[in-house]
């Protein structure tokens, strides 16, 4: 044979115990590695998605809303809270816990995490759930958002 491949093809032994090599490689590469790309880090910020019934008006959803921010208001590694509702539909929102910086807290956002969980889930009337932000920032249409208002040191407006 001529050309590129004419040389590695006269042994083909070679080449076939090389292509097994890699293949059967490949099986203890994915038996050893992590499921995760990148381990959970760290870094300061969770999110929270809070959901209210399909036909709840934007007031509705505002009110679990403030009820987020009350509940979560007595944690003290939590240093701000940003809320966002009607932004997947009049029924639903989200809220930003940016929490204090490392050197000012005791607890790491998978240590609070459980926390938040439970407290959240008493919000009734409305499913909450809340998350850490992935390990690698993502692009695309959530990326940036205007923020409805913001909670700064849990200070809730008078009613």
């Amino acid at each position: 044979m001529t050309g590129c491949c004419g040389g590695p093809l006269n042994f083909l032994p070679v080449v076939l115990v090389f292509a097994v090599i890699i293949l059967a490689s490949n099986y203890f590469l994915f038996a050893n590695s992590r499921s995760e790309l990148a381990p959970q880090e760290d870094q300061g910020f969770m999110l929270a998605m809070i959901t209210a019934a399909p036909d709840a008006t934007i007031e509705q959803t505002k009110l679990y809303s403030l009820q987020l921010a009350k509940i979560l208001s007595d944690i003290p590694e939590i240093e701000h809270l940003f809320q966002v509702e009607g932004f997947f539909g009049l029924n639903s929102g989200f809220a930003g816990l940016v929490l204090k910086p490392w050197d000012k807290r005791t607890r790491t956002t998978k240590t609070l995490q459980p926390e938040v969980q439970n407290r959240i889930g008493q919000i009734s009337g409305a499913n909450a759930v809340v998350f850490s932000a992935a390990s690698f920032a993502r692009h695309g249409p959530w990326a940036a958002c205007a923020i409805c208002h913001r909670h700064d040191r849990f200070l809730l407006p008078a009613r």
